[in-house]
């Protein structure tokens, strides 16, 4: 099969389904087509990827499996940033993270002197979505954190958690930059949902809300909660104002009803940070490039 290079997909595995979207690179992107499968019919959706021409598959990695810090560093050229990012990520780690699983990203928001600077690392220890081994050649891994940033520009935290695993993924923006967060939470039931109200609450004490308006910040997050099943999801209620002028959709999706924007958001997300600035937040990989031979090798 010949491939498209201008092709990848992004996948996001809930309790009984993937959820993809297909997508073309560019500076603005392009939404080409969505399709969802059953988890047990990864066939299915090889079959449908190969079809479309696509070998590039990113899935996203819930953020109870990565670890996410953030750094200042004086504005230089971005080769210079990159090398202090990756200096600063293994005094973090010391070695204890391979280079394949750290992803790092300086964002352009700052003051004229100073850069904000993300690493995002996925220990050796914490499992991946099951794709499927024929999937898992072509997959490279998207944590969820890093999809939430483009739907983080409102006055609410972008959230997405799930009691099942315990993961929760945050992203929040404020005049004092942008905090990116993941957290897990084992408790259960009260627990749990206080557990993620506090995980809020230090996000926003982190981004330098003031104190007094944190509360605010709690309550109204609570006000746009949505669940489905184990899943929860706070986002601002203009998600397609927000995504919109990042991302291209084509016609036959764009006819979908509204909610489609709603249902598809963090995926959209994905698709625009894997083609900007974060891009390298959003290749990590299970294993090192070449290390693991196939049988067939």
């Amino acid at each position: 099969i010949s491939y498209d290079d201008s092709l990848f997909a992004v996948a996001e595995r809930g309790a009984d389904r993937f959820r993809v979207l297909l997508v073309r690179k560019g500076a603005r992107p392009t939404a080409i087509e969505c399709k969802e499968f059953a988890v047990q019919d990864t066939s299915s959706l090889q079959q449908w990827l190969e079809r479309k021409l696509c070998d590039d598959l990113r899935v996203l990695l819930p953020a109870s499996a990565v670890i996410v810090r953030s750094t200042s560093l004086p504005a230089a050229s971005q080769t210079q940033m990159l090398t202090a990012l990756a200096l600063q990520a293994e005094s973090f780690f010391l070695g204890s993270v391979p280079q394949h699983r750290l992803g790092l990203a300086v964002l352009n928001e700052g003051s004229g002197t100073e850069r904000h600077g993300l690493i995002v690392a996925w220990p050796t220890g914490q499992p991946a979505p099951d794709v499927g081994q024929r999937l898992e050649a072509i997959s490279t891994y998207l944590p969820e954190p890093a999809a939430l940033l483009p739907l983080a520009a409102g006055d609410l935290p972008a959230v997405v958690a799930d009691r099942r695993t315990g993961s929760i993924a945050i992203a929040l923006r404020s005049a004092g930059g942008t905090v990116l967060r993941s957290a897990r939470e084992d408790g259960v039931g009260d627990a749990w949902t206080e557990g993620l109200r506090r995980a809020i609450a230090e996000t926003a004490l982190n981004a330098g809300i003031e104190p007094a308006r944190i509360a605010a910040v709690v309550a109204g997050a609570e006000s746009a909660v949505e669940t489905s099943g184990d899943r929860v999801v706070i986002l601002e209620s203009a998600e397609r104002a927000l995504l919109g002028p990042r991302i291209n959709v084509a016609a036959g999706v764009a006819a979908l009803a509204p909610p489609w924007w709603r249902t598809w958001a963090v995926l959209l997300g994905a698709a625009i940070a894997s083609c900007g600035p974060l891009s390298e937040l959003c290749r990590l990989r299970k294993h090192e490039r070449g290390s693991e031979p196939t049988r067939l090798a």
